[in-house]
């Protein structure tokens, strides 16, 4: 089913689950509103409806999806050899509808729950999510699995794989406190120029 629908001073052909963008309506995005100025009503099998000018009772609602303006235009006027120049900017103001049904009788039409608004059932609640399972090598080499506590929570007497001693870091403060000094070696410098008196051949 299809209507014409006069908003703003301008006519739109309009179906259900249709969307259009009219001259800015009084409303939030998310209201459901009415449009009672039908012109003309129509259907697959043409049978069509004309008003006089609007049909009587004929309704079409629609959800406000959001409020938006239009892209600026600019307004210049002048008046040669009278010194006369106006410079303006505009941007209109749109409303975008959802038409959520057309209703000849004017009967109120409700838009459709979504699959986020719809409430969880009990069941899924009461089922919960199954539990993690972990396989754990034992001494003799069989897997065995146990349960994992849930996300945020430990449980107690489950022992931690120990840390290997590469992965260990060591503060920079702590390791110049903690280490000795290299030992001095006995061996005493010698000068540049001078070098140690080796025994000749002959006196051995």
């Amino acid at each position: 089913m299809f209507a014409i629908v006069k908003t703003g001073g301008k006519q739109y052909r309009v179906e259900k689950d249709s969307i259009i963008t009219v001259e800015k309506l009084v409303g939030s995005p998310g209201d459901t509103i009415a449009l009672t100025d039908v012109l003309v009503i129509g259907d697959d099998k043409k049978n069509t409806t004309i008003g006089r000018p609007n049909i009587e009772k004929a309704k079409v609602f629609a959800e406000i999806l959001k409020q938006t303006r239009g892209k600026k235009i600019i307004v210049f006027k002048k008046l040669r050899r009278k010194n006369y120049r106006r410079k303006k900017g505009h941007c209109q103001d749109y409303s975008v509808l959802k038409i959520v049904g057309v209703s000849p009788t004017g009967a109120v039409i409700k838009k459709k729950e979504t699959q986020h608004e719809k409430p969880h059932s009990n069941k899924a609640k009461k089922q919960g999510h199954p539990k993690k399972t972990e396989k754990i090598k034992t001494s003799k080499g069989k897997a065995t699995s146990r349960q994992l506590p849930p996300s945020g929570k430990t449980v107690t007497g489950a022992t931690t794989p120990k840390a290997s001693p590469k992965s260990r870091t060591i503060d920079k403060k702590t390791a110049t406190k903690n280490t000795k000094p290299a030992q001095k070696s006995s061996v005493k410098k010698l000068p540049k120029g001078k070098q140690p008196n080796k025994k000749s051949k002959n006196e051995e």
